[in-house]
C-alpha cells in the first residue's frame, strides 16, 4: 500500500509542471531502492547528481570516468579542499582529452590535486595508465575507490578485513582497505569487492556522501589552541581585596562603588538622566584619583577601573599603573581575597612587556586558588610561551590546567589543546596517542554521552588532521 501511495505522489509531481527555486528532486525509479537516502542527498542537498529529464535517476547504471571525476572534484570544492589554483606548467598527458572535452576543467583540477595536494602524491596516470583516457568508459569500482580514498582523510583505525577477490599485490590496495575502514564501501555479502565491476550511480552516490562526510573533518583548523571565551570563564571584575590587611576605610570604599556604578552605567547607557544624577558619581574618573592620594588599599581594583575607563592615560602611566598593580597583588598576604585579577592582567598584556607578563603571570597561575583564574591566567601564559616557541614549558604550564574543571565540554576542549602542544612539542604520533587514550577515557565519564556527537566529532577532525600531517 505503502509503495501505490508514494508512486501516486511521484507521478503527481511529475505531471505538475510547478517548479520552485526551492523545488525537491524525486525520481520515480529510487522508490525503495537501497541507495535511495544517498541520490535524495547527492541530487538535492548538494547539488552534485542529476537525474534524467524523463525524470528518472538510473540508479542501477554505469557511471563514466569523466562523470565521477568531475563529480569528486566538485566536492572537493563545495569542502573547500581544492581551491582550483593550478600551475601554469601542468599537463594531463593523455591523447583523447583536450580543453573542448565537457569534463576536461574538472579532471585537470583534480588529476592537479591529486599528484601536488593529496596526502599521498599520486600521479593520474598510475590509475588509468596508458596514452588515452578513455573518459566515456564506465568508471570501475576499483578506479572510484582509488581515486575517493586519495582525496580523504585516513581513518584511525584500520580494520582487520580482507576481500576475497582482492590481494596485498595490487596496486593501491592499502587506499582500498583504508576506504572500507573509513566506512566508504563495505564490499558484498560473500565477501568480495569486485574490484573491476562498474560502479552504478547509486553506489557512487553513496561513496561521494561518505566521502563528504570525512571531508567535514577537515574542513576547519584544529590544529590549534582553541578560545576558551564562550565558557564565559571570568565573570568577575577587580573590585575589593576583601579583608585585605584588616583595613577599615568605609567611606573610601563607598566612593569607590559610587565611582565604578556610575561609569560602568555610562558604559551601558551612554548617559544618566537629569532625576537620577543625585544617585551617581558626576566625575567618577577623578574620583579614582582621589582615591589614589588618599591612600584607598583597594590598589588593584582602583587601577583596573582606571585603566578601563580613563581615555586619557599615556601608555607611561598605564604601564605605572599595572606594575603597582602587580607589585600590590605580590604584597597581599589573603590573594584569596582578591577577585577579577585576570580581568587587569588582559588589558596588561597588550601594555607592558612579554617578559613582565610572563614573570607575573608565572606567580599568579601558581599563586591563585581559583580553579577558573588558574585556567585564564594559564591560558594566557601558554600563549606568550608559544610565542616564543616554548612548546615544553606550555606543556607543563597546561598539564596543570586539565583536570581543573568538571564540565565535560571545557574538560574536552583543555584534552585537545593539550593534545595540540603535545603535537608541537613531540610531534604528530606522540599526540595522535595521547589524543586517543584521552578520548577514550572520557567517554567512560558518564556525562559525556551529552557532548559525545560533538566531542566526537571534533576528536575525530583533530586525529584525522595529525594523520594527514
Amino acid at each position: 500500500m505503502k509503495r501505490i501511495v508514494m508512486l501516486l505522489i511521484v507521478v503527481l509531481i511529475l505531471l505538475s509542471s510547478f517548479q520552485t527555486a526551492m523545488a525537491y528532486t524525486y525520481y520515480i525509479d529510487i522508490l525503495e531502492h537501497w541507495g535511495e537516502p544517498y541520490i535524495e542527498w547527492a541530487t538535492n542537498d548538494v547539488a552534485l547528481f542529476k537525474g534524467y529529464k524523463d525524470g528518472t535517476f538510473k540508479p542501477d547504471n554505469s557511471i563514466t570516468r569523466a562523470e565521477f571525476m568531475s563529480i569528486l572534484n566538485r566536492l572537493l570544492q563545495i569542502q573547500k579542499s581544492n581551491n582550483t589554483n593550478v600551475a601554469i606548467k601542468f599537463y594531463l598527458d593523455y591523447d583523447d582529452l583536450n580543453k573542448n572535452f565537457w569534463a576536461y576543467d574538472d579532471i585537470y583540477e583534480l588529476a592537479y590535486y591529486l599528484e601536488n595536494k593529496a596526502r599521498q602524491k599520486v600521479d593520474l596516470k598510475s590509475i588509468f595508465p596508458g596514452n588515452n583516457f578513455r573518459p566515456n568508459d564506465p568508471i570501475t569500482r576499483y578506479e572510484a575507490g582509488v581515486l575517493t580514498s586519495l582525496i580523504i582523510p585516513p581513518p584511525i583505525e584500520v580494520l582487520n578485513k580482507s576481500y576475497k577477490d582482492l590481494t596485498s599485490n595490487v596496486s593501491f590496495y592499502k587506499e582500498i582497505m583504508e576506504l572500507t575502514s573509513n566506512g566508504i564501501v563495505k564490499g558484498y555479502n560473500d565477501g568480495t569487492f569486485r574490484p573491476w565491476q562498474k560502479i552504478t550511480r547509486a553506489e557512487a552516490a553513496t561513496i561521494i556522501k561518505n566521502a563528504y562526510g570525512e571531508l567535514e573533518y577537515l574542513k576547519n583548523n584544529e590544529l590549534c589552541m582553541r578560545d576558551l571565551k564562550k565558557f564565559n570563564l571570568n565573570k568577575k571584575k577587580p573590585l575589593f581585596e576583601y579583608g585585605a590587611n584588616n583595613i577599615n576605610q568605609p567611606d573610601l570604599d563607598k566612593n569607590f562603588i559610587n565611582a565604578i556604578t556610575t561609569l560602568d552605567y555610562l558604559s551601558f547607557v551612554g548617559y544618566i538622566p537629569y532625576s537620577e544624577r543625585h544617585l551617581y558619581d558626576p566625575n567618577p574618573i577623578d574620583s579614582l584619583w582621589q582615591l589614589k592620594n588618599d591612600d584607598y588599599y583597594n590598589v588593584i581594583g582602583v587601577n583596573y577601573y582606571l585603566l578601563y575607563y580613563d581615555k586619557n592615560l599615556v601608555k607611561e602611566r598605564k604601564v605605572e599603573l599595572i606594575k603597582e598593580a602587580f607589585e600590590h597583588y605580590e604584597s597581599i598576604k589573603k590573594i584569596n581575597n582578591v577577585d577579577g585579577m585576570v580581568e587587569l592582567v588582559e588589558i596588561a598584556k597588550n601594555i607592558v612587556s612579554p617578559q613582565e607578563l610572563i614573570l607575573f603571570l608565572e606567580k599568579y597561575f601558581y599563586s591563585t586558588k581559583d580553579n577558573n583564574d588558574k585556567i585564564l591566567a594559564g591560558t594566557l601564559l601558554i600563549e606568550q610561551y608559544l610565542n616564543d616557541y616554548k612548546y615544553k614549558k606550555a606543556l607543563e604550564i597546561h598539564k596543570e590546567m586539565l583536570n581543573l574543571s568538571k564540565d565535560i565540554e571545557l574538560k574536552s576542549h583543555l584534552i585537545l589543546n593539550n593534545g595540540y602542544l603535545v603535537y608541537k612539542n613531540s610531534g604528530t604520533k606522540v599526540a595522535i596517542d595521547y589524543l586517543n587514550k584521552s578520548w577514550n577515557d572520557l567517554k567512560i565519564d558518564s556525562q559525556y554521552r551529552i557532548y559525545k556527537d560533538k566531542g566526537d566529532f571534533l576528536f575525530t577532525s583533530m586525529i584525522k588532521q595529525l594523520m594527514v600531517k
